[in-house]
């Protein structure tokens, strides 16, 4: 119900002076307040057309919080992993100093390098097993597992799957044959004077294992002659020549020197360092064109087969990883592993194209497709092994062979061939004291060893000195015996040296090249010692346990470090120069002879060099300390980002702070002219209250 007041004169001015009044306290109140808080306002509301400004520095300031928080974790992150990789960088240039410096015993007699190469590895898994803030540092995206087994289980395994000792040892048995030499055999005619050296009859041991002869032994004098035959090799092409088989010509030339021309067959265009040779599926017809495409003048002196035959058995899918290794033409040795995809990007040379159904539209043709691409991506090499998951068909089912066992995705055969041969005499004559004969063995990573056998009088004293051979005069037979006896010391030899430090080097890369990815674990050799298992099945510890991924390690620990910049501090343990350098520190645990070895010193050597060049990845590129570069980098731009980000937050807070701090001396200012403005006004009310009739006649 509304009231009208009574209306008097004076009312008016009366009811204006008293809200004159209440404003002024209004008024007074919003100063105390801001003179008590130092803000212009408790609300945004309060802040007028700053608010806008005040929102938007608040909002700032808070992502620039955020932005810090991440950057002080990855900072430390980086700092840690950096300590870490340069403790490892620091044990592998101790031990590359040691070998460096030749073998050195202890005073017990011991050889220092395997003790020194154990505490570094122990050492250098510590430090990849280092924790920051309660997660490990060098496992990736996987942060809550310890990335790296226990040295113990490493070398020796876990009970049910076999460490680096039992791939070392099965290498070194691969590699050197049952007798020693290298998985050479050496020959005597009986009663004659032909000494032989024959390479192992097994094409895929071949491939993979022991010594192979590199070429026609060089030798001095008249009395010993040699010739040699090289590997698979026949007069002729013997069959039709198939679509992706490559093969060598050996030709003799006009001017009466040899030349090696390999072909491969195919109706469109050859990989680099081939000849294309196009396909009939008739014998005669592809003899007639062999001879037509040598050079003019050139005879045929040979048909060398070069291509084991390989097969998919199921279609490969999206991001099925497989690995093969390569023999090159210089002799040595490549891995690759390649992964599966529809789509394969221009700069990805892993990549396998999964082969259509638009163009090949029978299963039976995609997997030949796919055999012929594989041998053409690793021309001019050929394949030695292959590696993949077990094939399963469209419906998720295992693919079996007719034994009912399962298939692995590739398969790889190989036919009987012929080994290469070395023939030694026949001898018609003695050879002349000082008369030699130096063979050149090659092994598997491309490197070559040389066994010279020097004619040296018979002596009275016994038997002739390593590398030489006593003459008998007067017995060719008995000459060619001793000839014999130092070739198959000779070739121990270099078999216990060069070979097995090979052979320790080479297991120990594929233990630590082994991955938890399907198709990629370490590589075994089969039980028939002739070659690597196809599909191998969790039969070696996985050394490591953190995230397994074909990306960019350092993309696993990604810190925002403002609105539009980002920095990677992720690191792997298993990173390529880091499996490099442990693969070196165990080659010296497990390829150091025993210090009362009669030929530790040649072992040691031959041991020290293959396990130096691994070491060597703490500084060679790539090498750990790129990583350690990466890291820096990125510590240092997170250091750059920080500062940038106090520098906006300082402009951001001066912003702020003139919409809602308030001026004191402004406000104090206005505090003392309201007080004494309300003041004054209290005092005209109270006379002005006092006023009447009575008093103004008074």
């Amino acid at each position: 119900m509304s009231t009208i007041r009574p209306y008097a004169a004076g009312a008016y001015v009366t009811q204006r002076n008293t809200q004159q009044i209440l404003d002024l306290k209004d008024q007074l109140s919003v100063l105390t307040t801001q003179l008590g808080t130092g803000r212009t306002a408790e609300t945004y509301a309060g802040l007028g057309v700053g608010r806008t400004t005040s929102l938007a520095a608040h909002a700032t300031i808070s992502a620039l919080e955020g932005y810090d928080a991440a950057i002080g974790y990855g900072q430390t992150r980086a700092q840690l992993a950096t300590s870490s990789l340069t403790a490892v960088i620091n044990f592998g240039t101790d031990l590359k100093s040691n070998l460096a410096n030749g073998l050195v015993r202890s005073s017990s007699g011991t050889i220092n390098s395997a003790t020194l190469a154990r505490n570094a590895l122990d050492a250098a898994v510590d430090a990849l097993n280092q924790t920051g803030a309660g997660i490990y540092i060098f496992g990736g995206r996987d942060s809550e597992t310890e990335p790296v087994v226990d040295t113990d289980v490493m070398l020796n395994g876990d009970g049910t799957r076999a460490g680096l000792a039992k791939l070392v040892e099965q290498q070194r048995t691969a590699d050197l044959g049952t007798d020693g030499k290298g998985r050479l055999t050496t020959s005597l005619t009986p009663g004659g004077t032909t000494v032989g050296l024959t390479e192992d009859a097994s094409a895929e041991a071949r491939a993979n294992f022991g010594f192979t002869l590199a070429g026609k032994p060089v030798t001095t004098g008249t009395a010993l002659t040699a010739s040699f035959t090289p590997a698979d090799t026949t007069a002729n092409l013997t069959t039709p020549v198939g679509g992706g088989q490559r093969f060598r010509a050996l030709v003799q030339l006009a001017d009466g020197s040899s030349q090696s021309i390999e072909f491969y067959g195919t109706n469109g265009t050859a990989p680099s360092g081939t000849t294309a040779f196009p396909l009939s599926g008739d014998l005669a017809t592809d003899t007639a064109k062999l001879a037509a495409l040598l050079p003019a003048g050139a005879s045929l002196g040979g048909v060398q087969a070069v291509t084991p035959q390989v097969a998919f058995n199921a279609e490969p899918t999206e991001g099925q990883s497989f690995r093969v290794v390569v023999n090159q033409p210089d002799g040595s040795q490549k891995t690759i592993d390649y992964h599966a995809t529809a789509r394969p990007g221009l700069d990805d040379p892993t990549a396998f194209k999964i082969p259509s159904a638009s163009e090949y539209p029978t299963v039976a043709g995609r997997l030949a497709a796919a055999a012929t691409q594989l041998q053409a991506l690793v021309a001019p090499g050929t394949l030695a092994s292959v590696q993949s998951a077990l094939a399963t068909d469209a419906g998720g089912n295992p693919v079996l062979d007719a034994g009912g066992q399962p298939l692995p995705t590739i398969s790889l055969g190989f036919s009987a061939g012929s080994p290469a041969a070395v023939q030694i005499g026949p001898l018609t004559q003695q050879p002349n004291a000082g008369d030699s004969i130096t063979l050149k063995l090659a092994l598997h990573d491309g490197t070559t060893t040389s066994v010279t056998l020097t004619a040296r009088a018979a002596t009275a004293g016994g038997g002739a000195a390593p590398g030489t051979f006593s003459i008998v005069p007067g017995d060719l037979a008995a000459t060619a015996a001793n000839l014999k006896t130092a070739l198959d010391a000779a070739v121990k030899l270099a078999a216990g040296t060069s070979l097995s430090a090979r052979a320790t080097a080479r297991a120990s890369q594929d233990f630590f090249d082994g991955t938890s990815i399907a198709g990629l674990a370490a590589r075994r050799i089969n039980a028939a010692g002739t070659g690597y298992e196809q599909a191998p099945q969790d039969t070696t510890v996985q050394w490591y346990r953190g995230e397994d991924a074909p990306t960019d390690p350092r993309a696993a620990a990604t810190v925002q470090t403002g609105a539009n910049s980002t920095a990677q501090v992720g690191v792997r343990a298993n990173e390529a120069p880091l499996r490099a350098v442990l693969a070196g520190m165990a080659t010296v645990v497990l390829g150091t002879p025993a210090s009362t070895d009669p030929d530790a010193n040649a072992k040691w050597q031959a041991m020290a060099d293959r396990a130096g060049t691994l070491v060597r990845a703490v500084n060679t590129s790539p090498s750990v300390q790129e990583i350690v570069t990466d890291l820096s980098l990125a510590n240092t731009a997170m250091g750059n980002a920080k500062a940038q980000n106090g520098a906006t937050r300082n402009i951001m807070e001066n912003a702020m702070a003139g919409v809602e701090a308030a001026d004191t001396t402004e406000v104090t200012t206005k505090l003392l002219d309201l007080q004494n403005r309300l003041q004054a006004s209290y005092q005209v009310t109270a006379t002005l209250s006092k006023l009447s009739l009575v008093n103004y006649m008074n």
